[in-house]
């Protein structure tokens, strides 16, 4: 995975990815503890302000910021 994000970082830039960790846990975040994990924004479900229900949103941690999925995925 480390060779396949490099690549796309490299076209795309970080703005551009993110990542969907699957785990058994619902809060395991032991998969960011690798460095160039935490780079990343990553897909998350929860409650985006500005929606009454539940959202697929794309979360960037270090802003503290989301955007709905699907807006994200339109090139917003």
């Amino acid at each position: 995975m480390p060779w396949e994000l490099g690549v796309a970082d490299g076209y795309k830039g970080l703005t551009k990815i993110a990542l969907f960790p699957a785990s058994d846990s619902a809060h395991e975040q032991a998969w960011a503890s690798w460095e160039y994990l935490g780079l990343y924004r990553r897909i998350v479900w929860g409650d985006l302000q500005g929606h009454q229900k539940r959202v697929w949103m794309v979360l960037d941690e270090k802003r503290n910021t989301a955007t709905e999925l699907s807006e994200w995925l339109a090139g917003e």
